[in-house]
């Protein structure tokens, strides 16, 4: 349901034959109708969470524009040493 409301936020939905509501608050309407019935939100929570998850690494991430590979501890390392000695000799922080 998560995946669904994601991908349908803007649109109007149907809650329980009587309500309407954003398709967008769709999980968080079964989350609180579970809640009242059961008294339970656990299952629910761990749904939302796993929805979320899959949501963000197939539709978010892809599009971010993130370098083809993670910076390696020794760039890592001369960055720092060149914003230390950057900092050292006034270039930073307007000095």
């Amino acid at each position: 349901m998560y995946i669904y409301s994601r991908e349908y936020d803007a649109s109007i939905s149907n809650f329980l034959g009587f309500f309407q509501i954003r398709t967008g608050w769709l999980p968080f309407a079964q989350l609180a109708h579970d809640w009242v019935q059961t008294g339970e939100m656990m299952p629910n929570l761990l749904g939302l969470l796993a929805g979320h998850l899959y949501f963000y690494t197939h539709d978010v991430a892809p599009r971010l524009l993130l370098p083809r590979r993670p910076p390696s501890f020794r760039d890592f390392v001369a960055a720092a040493q060149r914003d230390f000695e950057a900092a050292g000799r006034g270039e930073a922080g307007g000095k």
